[in-house]
């Protein structure tokens, strides 16, 4: 039997293989960020922020007013555990609220 037959794979597995591969794995998981934030913080947060992108672990969201500045960083931690555990990596390790 060929060595390619010997180890099905799916196309899942394949595809995260080839990005880990080729270093594109963490491109992607910051992406996925973007993404997943309303499941993540919830709607009444969602409603009020923006997530805008991710530079070296830093998580940049916009939020409406001040009094949402103050509130959102009291959840920071909160939302950097969740975000991580939903992507399945350490991705974010800080956020900056603007």
């Amino acid at each position: 039997m060929s060595p390619f037959y010997k180890r099905a794979v799916s196309i899942g597995d394949a595809v995260r293989g080839f990005l880990r591969e080729t270093g594109l794995e963490k491109g992607v998981d910051q992406r996925r960020v973007l993404f997943i934030w309303d499941r993540v913080v919830g709607k009444k947060i969602s409603e009020n922020t923006e997530p805008l992108k991710i530079e070296r672990g830093n998580l940049f969201v916009k939020v409406k007013n001040d009094s949402w500045r103050y509130n959102l960083s009291f959840y920071k931690r909160e939302i950097i555990k969740k975000i991580n555990k939903e992507i399945g990596s350490n991705v974010v390790n800080k956020i900056t609220i603007r």
